[in-house]
């Protein structure tokens, strides 16, 4: 029988607690085989409501780990925390369904047959990779290494006895916007395999600030750049030539199929209208939905005309990650001794301007609170689980708190807009088909200082 390794969810674990709460400094110990506890300097207060949260909502089930402010006295060794480099550049310890794995491996290994993943259960558990054919020994040799690379607790097995034949379509994930491997999506365009190629190249390299904005796909260096959102077809008050004569470069999501042809009629512009603006390098576009919900044959046609001008999914996702890092390297964030003193601020916000101290502490800590947990998102949903999803969910509950109302809806949809045109060192022009001061009524918002006259 072979043993279980909880080492890499454990590390996983431990980073999610501190991403929820970004002022702790942990420590890990393994009491006893796969039973851990995660020791955190705190008052016995703190940690009873730290730890009813990490039972309740951070802890895998699955894994024998509990909190405390006592170091063991006796234990087997020490485990070294995930760092921030590793919780957003790594994948180990993630927890993974069986399809989560076989759309992992299929992404990574696009020309492997891969048929499925079966799973064997307590008492010799373990999950085996089933392959149609034998692949190559370096093809083996890496698939290997990125499965280990992984945590999974179970050993990970590969059967190559079976016939060759196309992989089994498993996407019945609830998530809509799930983002599946290109193997499993015929009806993709055809640049999605060089899409996620690029996350899987680089998500290393990105989490270790090595690439810049300037190295992604399209971007030009000192241009002037705007973004839209036009998913939905919206911006009617926007000429989109006007916003040409203005920036250098305009991007923009790609309208959902069902509103391509009233966004051109809006905008008075026919599709080779907008193909030789992509073709003169002037706009470019990122991907925000699942391709199929889009005009295949319009993103195939931007794409032959410029291939850079189009970034995918994953694509999308690696530039947000990228602003993350570049965004926590360029703070004082690097200084550990000067995280807990944010603890204070906290208290006084809390205090003064109402919330939690909890909520504060994920907006003054956002680009850690992102390092530390904003990967299961962007891996599996693009940017639409964006790291800014904690910023913008802990901004809507503030506002809430001050003004009575919900704007968590409206705080997302905003974030992602937002964070993409951040990391784009793009402006960001919102919708406007409401009455712009329409938010700013409802928040009661009023000028810090008299308006002269």
């Amino acid at each position: 029988m072979t043993a279980r390794q909880y080492e890499g969810q454990v590390r996983r674990i431990d980073a999610h607690l501190r991403s929820r709460f970004p002022n702790l400094v942990t420590r890990i110990y393994e009491v006893r085989r796969n039973e851990f506890v995660v020791f955190i300097p705190a008052k016995m207060k703190d940690v009873d409501e730290i730890a009813e949260e990490f039972d309740r909502s951070i802890r895998f089930v699955t894994v024998a780990v509990k909190l405390s402010n006592s170091v063991p006295s006796v234990f087997l060794r020490q485990i070294q925390p995930l760092s921030e480099q590793e919780s957003i550049g790594t994948m180990v310890g993630l927890s993974l369904t069986a399809t989560d794995l076989q759309n992992l491996v299929l992404s990574r290994f696009p020309d492997l047959d891969v048929i499925g993943i079966r799973e064997r259960y307590s008492p010799d558990a373990a999950a085996t990779i089933l392959l149609g054919g034998e692949p190559s020994d370096d093809t083996r040799r890496r698939m290997a290494q990125f499965v280990k690379a992984l945590g999974i607790p179970v050993p990970v097995e590969i059967d190559v006895s079976h016939s060759p034949e196309a992989p089994v379509d498993i996407r019945k994930h609830a998530n809509p916007m799930y983002v599946w491997a290109s193997r499993l999506r015929p009806k993709a365009p055809r640049y999605v395999v060089d899409d996620e190629r690029f996350w899987f190249d680089n998500i290393g390299r990105i989490a270790a600030n090595q690439i810049g904005l300037n190295q992604f796909p399209g971007v030009t260096d000192d241009a002037y750049r705007c973004y839209f959102d036009f998913s939905l077809g919206g911006h009617s008050h926007l000429n989109l030539r006007q916003a040409l004569l203005l920036y250098d470069e305009v991007w923009c999501s790609i309208p959902l199929a069902e509103f391509l042809e009233a966004f051109l009629a809006a905008q008075r512009l026919s599709r080779d209208d907008l193909l030789e603006m992509v073709e003169s390098g002037r706009m470019k576009f990122v991907t925000t939905q699942p391709e199929e919900r889009l005009d295949a044959g319009f993103l195939e046609s931007i794409h032959e005309r410029d291939s850079s001008s189009i970034l995918g999914r994953r694509t999308t996702a690696a530039l947000l990650v990228a602003d993350v890092v570049r965004s926590y390297n360029q703070s004082f964030l690097q200084d550990p001794d000067l995280v807990p003193l944010i603890s204070s601020v906290n208290e006084f916000l809390a205090e003064r301007l109402g919330g939690s101290r909890t909520d504060w502490q994920q907006v003054m800590l956002w680009p850690l609170v992102s390092l530390r947990g904003g990967l299961p998102g962007v891996l599996y949903t693009g940017s639409k689980g964006g790291p800014f999803l904690s910023l913008a969910e802990a901004v809507a509950r503030l506002v809430g708190n001050e003004g009575g109302i919900d704007v968590g809806l409206e705080a997302v949809v905003a974030g992602e807009q937002v964070h993409i045109g951040h990391a784009l060192d793009a402006t960001v022009f919102g919708p406007l088909d409401e009455h712009p001061a329409v938010l700013l009524d409802e928040l009661r918002v009023e000028p810090a200082l008299p308006v002269p006259g």
